[in-house]
């Protein structure tokens, strides 16, 4: 089969691949849930907290991060393919309006692909390029969810998911590693267990969590040789990959859903 045959575009336009694509990628981060589920949850486990230690260059008493065992790469490779269906369902999307529009799209680096516009600028040059022969006011359509319309593009869902896509495909696998869960101060607290002295301040260092990371630190005062320290309570561990938080896999997939189901009318009436 040539290049040209395995790029037909011959029938009507249809969201199915779109469709199996975000499907896919659902199917995947399930299977990213159980897979880290089972990694933080099993015995035994992988991460730990120490008891507070006594630091005294700093004066504080500090809960530091133990890691026995670093989480799987496998775990980035089954991030890898949620990306890659989220993204590539994009794609498809183009590809369906150009054949919804009566053309014929294009392939290749510099045929139809769904733009992710910081800029104005950018988004111009792409309407140009990337989404020749898609009909105006399905551009207008795709426009509303383009990273310049947000006061910081920088931060919008679609530059993650260029950026994270990006990086599993031509760099890197994703590493995932642990962070404490939120603030959990209120949840847990030192109690001061032997000597004079009291809890004065609490402290969470919202630090990554590796060997040895500061995660929680208290000052007692006043503060003795014979002093100890305990924390109370429980801390909440979970996995991120590449410092962002793990529900945002699942917020790219409901955006890129969200804008096939803006559009899907548009396939219904044709």
């Amino acid at each position: 089969m040539s290049p040209e045959a395995s790029n037909s575009h011959d029938g009507e336009a249809t969201l199915d691949g779109v469709w199996a694509k975000l499907a896919r990628a659902e199917e995947h981060l399930l299977t990213l849930a159980d897979e880290i589920r089972s990694f933080i949850t099993r015995d035994p486990q992988p991460f730990g907290l120490s008891v507070p230690e006594f630091d005294p260059v700093t004066g504080w008493y500090i809960v530091y991060a133990i890691v026995d065992e670093e989480p799987p790469e496998r775990l980035g490779v089954i991030l890898g393919d949620v990306l890659h269906n989220t993204r590539s369902a994009l794609d498809h999307l183009v590809w369906q309006l150009v054949i919804l529009n009566g053309g014929t799209p294009k392939g290749g680096a510099q045929g139809n692909a769904f733009p992710i516009a910081r800029t104005e600028n950018a988004w111009r040059d792409a309407q140009e390029r990337q989404l020749a022969g898609v009909a105006e006011a399905h551009r207008k359509i795709i426009e509303k969810a383009q990273p310049f319309k947000v006061e910081n593009p920088d931060k919008s869902p679609l530059v993650w998911l260029q950026f994270l896509s990006n990086t599993d495909k031509h760099q890197v696998v994703h590493p995932i590693a642990g962070i404490v869960h939120d603030d959990p101060i209120g949840k847990v607290s030192f109690q001061v267990t032997q000597g004079p002295g009291q809890v004065v301040r609490e402290q969470w260092q919202r630090e990554w969590f590796s060997h040895g990371a500061e995660l929680l630190r208290c000052k007692v005062e006043p503060m003795t040789p014979d002093t100890k320290v305990e924390m109370i309570g429980d801390v909440e561990l979970r996995l991120a990959f590449s410092r962002v938080r793990e529900n945002l896999p699942k917020l790219l997939i409901a955006l890129v859903k969200s804008l096939a189901e803006d559009l899907h009318p548009a396939f219904a009436a044709g």
